[in-house]
């Protein structure tokens, strides 16, 4: 009798470190889930600030060229106005870039 009530706490306490272990890694996969979200969040907090820039330089580019076809606008190095293919290719980019996202 007195080998079985020897092996009783060494078996007790056997489990109550293996949970002990179990606990703490919960804890740790919890610390290193809350840093990975923190980290996306950030990630789509600047892809969203990206997009909206984009979207203002594409409302930039619409108005100029509104005013190339009104003859009004002209080139900063040699004074030649600017032509319509010029200013709708650069608007053909930035609307794909807005509409296919920011890799």
């Amino acid at each position: 009798m007195e080998n079985q009530s020897g092996q009783t706490p060494k078996k007790n306490s056997n489990v109550i470190y293996f949970l002990i272990v179990v606990v703490l890694a919960l804890l740790g996969t919890d610390v290193y889930l809350y840093l990975q979200k923190n980290k996306s969040d950030t990630k789509i907090v600047y892809q969203e600030d990206e997009k909206n820039r984009l979207k203002v330089e594409l409302d930039s580019l619409e108005d100029q060229i509104e005013k190339a076809n009104a003859g009004l606008l002209k080139h900063r190095d040699n004074d030649h106005p600017v032509s319509a293919e010029e200013i709708e290719h650069a608007l053909n980019d930035m609307r794909h870039l807005t509409e296919s996202g920011i890799a």
